[in-house]
Protein backbone atom coordinates (compact mmCIF):
# COMPACT_ATOMS: atom_id res chain seq x y z
CA UNK A 1 0.00 0.00 0.00
CA UNK A 2 2.85 2.56 0.95
CA UNK A 3 4.96 1.36 -1.79
CA UNK A 4 1.68 2.05 -4.27
CA UNK A 5 0.95 5.56 -2.35
CA UNK A 6 4.74 6.48 -3.11
CA UNK A 7 5.57 6.75 0.58
CA UNK A 8 8.09 4.71 0.91
CA UNK A 9 10.72 3.01 -1.40
CA UNK A 10 11.69 -0.49 -1.74
CA UNK A 11 15.12 -0.50 -1.47
CA UNK A 12 16.14 -4.15 -0.61
CA UNK A 13 18.68 -5.35 2.19
CA UNK A 14 22.14 -4.47 1.31
CA UNK A 15 23.45 -2.42 3.73
CA UNK A 16 25.03 -0.03 1.26
CA UNK A 17 21.92 0.89 -0.88
CA UNK A 18 20.14 0.84 2.28
CA UNK A 19 22.63 3.53 3.70
CA UNK A 20 22.90 5.05 -0.09
CA UNK A 21 19.24 5.14 -0.08
CA UNK A 22 18.87 7.22 3.53
CA UNK A 23 21.37 9.40 2.34
CA UNK A 24 19.85 10.72 -0.30
CA UNK A 25 16.74 11.48 1.34
CA UNK A 26 18.74 13.26 4.22
CA UNK A 27 20.84 15.33 1.34
CA UNK A 28 18.08 15.74 -1.51
CA UNK A 29 14.97 18.47 -0.15
CA UNK A 30 13.13 17.35 -3.58
CA UNK A 31 13.95 13.92 -3.32
CA UNK A 32 12.80 14.11 0.56
CA UNK A 33 9.44 16.29 -0.53
CA UNK A 34 7.89 13.51 -3.39
CA UNK A 35 7.57 11.19 0.04
CA UNK A 36 6.96 13.89 2.30
CA UNK A 37 3.82 15.09 0.50
CA UNK A 38 1.85 12.28 -0.34
CA UNK A 39 -1.14 11.13 1.25
CA UNK A 40 -0.59 8.48 3.77
CA UNK A 41 -2.35 5.63 3.51
CA UNK A 42 -2.20 4.81 7.31
CA UNK A 43 -3.52 7.83 8.22
CA UNK A 44 -2.29 10.48 10.20
CA UNK A 45 -1.30 8.82 13.20
CA UNK A 46 -4.27 10.09 15.30
CA UNK A 47 -6.81 7.79 15.35
CA UNK A 48 -5.78 6.17 18.88
CA UNK A 49 -6.51 9.77 20.06
CA UNK A 50 -9.92 10.27 18.40
CA UNK A 51 -10.88 7.02 20.31
CA UNK A 52 -9.78 8.04 23.54
CA UNK A 53 -11.91 11.37 23.32
CA UNK A 54 -14.97 9.58 21.83
CA UNK A 55 -14.91 7.32 24.31
CA UNK A 56 -14.67 9.57 26.95
CA UNK A 57 -17.13 11.86 25.77
CA UNK A 58 -19.49 8.98 26.28
CA UNK A 59 -19.01 8.68 29.58
CA UNK A 60 -18.40 5.06 31.36
CA UNK A 61 -22.22 4.14 31.44
CA UNK A 62 -22.36 4.00 27.56
CA UNK A 63 -20.31 1.17 27.87
CA UNK A 64 -21.29 -0.88 31.06
CA UNK A 65 -23.28 -3.87 30.99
Amino acid sequence: EAVIAGTVELVGTDPARIVSAVARLLDDPAHYARFAQRLNPYGDGKASGRIVDTLCARGTSTFAA
